[in-house]
């Protein structure tokens, strides 16, 4: 029954998206140019496609160039609402900024981050600054109001099941709009032969304060996993894959903030004190009791983007500019 309710709205967004992409395609709405070259990163569907992974993939493609990025976000369900330059991480705590642009700058030290809900605003900011060769902007693709250089869409059909547009299916726009996109990546794919597009998966141990990294899990251990991200489904996929023994999966809302409930959550299903396995953007959001009590390891999906159709383009923009 609410499915059928659920239709007409379904018609209106479509109807709205394709009135939007015409206007813009007809040069009748206006469109803002930036200086600096925009290299956009988005996708069609309702997140869960890798996108901030693949920022960090391409701003590290970028300054083994000897490109200088800078990165332009929303900085989702932070708890601040003005403009934020992120130069640093003892700046700013992950509730000022969102769990993206933390983990962001946390892997990209050296990278600058403007972290604004009007990226119109922070493409104006990034053009005032020096030092800069290109803006890399984080889910651009809708941000039609922008004049994009590059135009690199991810695609993640493999984990869908309804192609309808929202709030129906699980697309913000029809699969005819990838004819704008300059690049395609199918991520979340389980590595198919001959991608230029590398998908690969490490752990990070945390216990106590003290941080081991590219560790192996005894899969002989159950564990307890728990995530507030967009593709838990794939998260638990990927861990089966590696054979890691879940005891118990625990679910949060995306881009989940813990507070007193979700920890006695957590704690209620482990009375074992059984080790955890979260995400990074999970774990940067946990307090230091919590994680000074339990062993906790971080599966971390990073990317490798061997591309040199992309580099050798990206190369040739920021030589014309």
């Amino acid at each position: 029954m609410i499915k059928c309710l659920l239709y007409p709205v379904a018609w209106l967004f479509s109807m709205l998206v394709h009135m939007r992409n015409k206007l813009y395609d007809w040069a009748a709405l206006p469109i803002m140019t930036s200086k600096v070259p925009i290299i956009s990163v988005g996708n069609i569907q309702v997140g869960g496609t890798g996108k901030t992974p693949f920022v960090i993939a391409l701003a590290k493609k970028l300054i083994e160039n000897n490109i200088k990025p800078l990165i332009v976000t929303r900085g989702y369900k932070r708890n601040t609402v003005y403009q934020i330059i992120f130069n640093s991480l003892s700046e700013r705590s992950v509730e000022d900024v969102g769990d993206e642009p933390y983990y962001m700058k946390y892997v990209l030290k050296s990278v600058p981050i403007i972290i604004d809900h009007n990226k119109k605003n922070a493409v104006k900011k990034a053009n005032e600054l020096s030092n800069i060769d290109c803006i890399i902007l984080d889910d651009g693709f809708q941000s039609r109001y922008l004049k994009k250089d590059i135009e690199i869409v991810l695609t993640s059909f493999t984990q869908v099941n309804n192609f309808n547009l929202m709030p129906i299916g699980h697309f913000r726009e029809p699969i005819s709009s990838l004819k704008r996109a300059d690049f395609i990546y199918n991520t979340k794919n389980y590595n198919l032969e001959g991608s230029q597009l590398k998908e690969n998966f490490r752990f990070i141990k945390y216990k106590q304060d003290v941080v081991e990294t590219n560790i192996n899990i005894d899969t002989r251990e159950p564990v307890i996993i728990f995530s507030g991200i967009a593709n838990p489904k794939y998260f638990k996929t990927i861990l089966e894959h590696m054979n890691i023994k879940i005891e118990k999966e625990i679910i949060f809302e995306n881009h989940a903030y813990y507070n007193e409930k979700k920890y006695q959550k957590l704690k209620k299903h482990n009375p074992d004190d059984l080790s955890f396995i979260t995400t990074y953007k999970d774990f940067f959001k946990l307090n230091a009791a919590f994680k000074k009590n339990y062993t906790i390891y971080i599966l971390e999906m990073y990317f490798i983007i061997d591309n040199v159709k992309l580099t050798n383009r990206i190369k040739h923009l920021i030589n014309e500019n």
